[in-house]
C-alpha cells in the first residue's frame, strides 16, 4: 500500500516494524463517526449541514476539529473508502495478482491513489491536474462497516444539492462606509472573536 498523505478519516495507517506504513486498518474512534453521519445523511434523510449541526451537538468535530462544513461532508459522502464493495467488484478494478490474494467471500473498501497528474519541477510553480477515472490506482482496504444501503441513499439525496462556492467561507465587508454607527456617526469596521479551531464570529 502506497502510504503517502494522512489515512482517510476513519482510518489508520499500519506500520511494519521498520516504521513504514504498509495498511489501512479501521479506527473504531472516528469510524462511528462515519457511519453516524452515512446514517443521517442516508437512512434518514438529513441534509448535509442539519447532519453537521446535529455531529457537533453530540461532541463529534470535523476531522480537523472544527465545525462540519458541507464540503467536507460531500468527501466523505463520495468516498469509495466508506462503500462496501464484492470481491467481484474489487476484482474488475484490479490485477489477477491483486485479486486472487483477497478472500472471495470478503467485503472491502476501496482506497484510491494516483488520481491527478502533476507536471512541473520538484521546486518551483507545478500544476495539478485531475486523471481520468479508469486511471486510478485501486487498493482493497478493509471495510468501513457501513451499509451499502446508506451510502447509496446518501449519495442519491444529495446528488442534485449545488456545490458551495469555494468563496463561502471568505468575509465579504460591505465597502464605501455603508455602515455607521446610528450613535455617533463613524463608520463600522468589522471584528472576530472565537477561534479558527471552532466557530468564529464576525461583526462590525
Amino acid at each position: 500500500l502506497l502510504g503517502s498523505g494522512p489515512a482517510p478519516y476513519g482510518f489508520r495507517w499500519v506500520l511494519n516494524g521498520k516504521g513504514k506504513r504498509v495498511d489501512l486498518a479501521v479506527d473504531e474512534e472516528t469510524m462511528p463517526v462515519v457511519r453516524r453521519l452515512l446514517e443521517l445523511v442516508g437512512r434518514r434523510g438529513m441534509a448535509m449541514y442539519a447532519a453537521g449541526r446535529l455531529l457537533e451537538s453530540e461532541g463529534h468535530m470535523a476531522p480537523k476539529g472544527g465545525p462540519w462544513r458541507v464540503s467536507v461532508i460531500r468527501t466523505i459522502l463520495q468516498r469509495d473508502c466508506y462503500r462496501p464493495h464484492t470481491h467481484e467488484e474489487i476484482a474488475a478494478l484490479v490485477t489477477p495478482e491483486v485479486s486472487e490474494s483477497l478472500d472471495p467471500e470478503g467485503i472491502f473498501g476501496v482506497h484510491f491513489f494516483g488520481k491527478r497528474r502533476v507536471t512541473g519541477p520538484a521546486r518551483g510553480s507545478r500544476t495539478y491536474r485531475n486523471k481520468p477515472r479508469d486511471e486510478w490506482l485501486a487498493v482493497p482496504i478493509p471495510d468501513a462497516g457501513v451499509p451499502l444501503a446508506w451510502v447509496e441513499e446518501a449519495r442519491e439525496n444529495t446528488r442534485n444539492n449545488p456545490r458551495p462556492a469555494f468563496s463561502s467561507a471568505r468575509v465579504h465587508e460591505l465597502s464605501g462606509g455603508v455602515a455607521v454607527c446610528g450613535e455617533c456617526g463613524r463608520n463600522l469596521t468589522t471584528s472576530t472573536s472565537g477561534s479558527s479551531k471552532t466557530r468564529k464570529w464576525w461583526y462590525y
